[in-house]
């Protein structure tokens, strides 16, 4: 069993050592004009778009999300994004091309994209990423909005250095959760659509699934399994600039929340 830590001591050990890991020697990345350290990587979120809570049954807005994983052998996002052409409504935080941006990329220079499930919300603007591998799990391939040529996987597999899917089922039939090893533990990117509040401290699966029992299941693993828990659409991220942060003036404790930044097994 882990052991518990409190909030604050989560919080000095992320800006500890990620600011070590950062002080690592630095590589030029030739095609994206920008530079990743030789350590751990960190998440990049990328908000694109705003929705009312009430579809996931939550009390808070919900964000759509590209996640950046930066610091690895391939440039890896997770999910495609949606904008404002989906028609689904909601307002528009930022466009796919000014996110990555704020990154250093831009979509043709993302070499995979992992999609945690193939819902539209996550997939619409996959035509975007022209020279990405499309990632997902073989028992999704039914939910795929589109035809394109996409690299199934099965169960849980290593993806890149640092970087591995987990099988996650029961809000698509395929869904797969994305663990991140950062220097303050294993982040996990859901596989399925949440919040924070779906987390505890009962897990309350959202309404939307195709089989309530492995979703309830996918949930306790990845509650189990992370130091740090990344809802896909809890609002709460959409201000943050890394996880871990870099440095403390990164990681903006006016605007992440307790209950939302990396909720630890017991620890917060």
């Amino acid at each position: 069993m882990k052991s518990r830590i409190t909030r604050r001591e989560f919080l000095k050990r992320s800006v500890t050592v990620g600011a070590l890991a950062w002080t690592a020697p630095m590589i030029a990345d030739s095609r994206a004009s920008t530079f990743h350290a030789l350590a751990l990587p960190r998440i990049r979120p990328i908000p694109l778009m705003r929705f009312g809570g009430s579809s996931l049954g939550s009390s808070t807005d919900l964000a759509v999300y590209v996640w950046y994983i930066e610091g690895t052998n391939n440039r890896i996002i997770v999910d495609a994004g949606m904008d404002e052409t989906a028609g689904w409504g909601g307002s528009k935080l930022s466009s796919l091309d000014d996110g990555l941006a704020r990154v250093g990329l831009k979509p043709e220079d993302v070499d995979m994209v992992i999609f945690t499930h193939l819902h539209t919300d996550h997939t619409h603007l996959m035509k975007r990423y022209t020279n990405a591998r499309l990632i997902v799990q073989s028992t999704e391939l039914g939910h795929a909005p589109q035809a394109l040529d996409f690299e199934t996987i099965s169960g849980d597999q290593q993806i890149d250095d640092n970087v591995r899917v987990l099988l996650t089922p029961g809000h698509t039939p395929g869904g797969q959760s994305v663990l991140v090893e950062t220097a303050a533990g294993k982040a996990i990117i859901t596989g399925f659509c949440c919040t924070m509040e779906h987390f505890g401290p009962v897990i309350t699966p959202p309404p939307i699934f195709t089989n309530r029992d492995q979703l309830m299941d996918s949930m306790r693993r990845v509650k189990e399994t992370a130091d740090i828990l990344l809802p896909i659409h809890d609002y709460s991220f959409a201000d943050v600039e890394a996880i871990p942060a870099e440095s403390a003036t990164a990681l903006d404790l006016g605007r992440a929340s307790a209950t939302s930044w990396g909720r630890l097994k017991g620890g917060l």
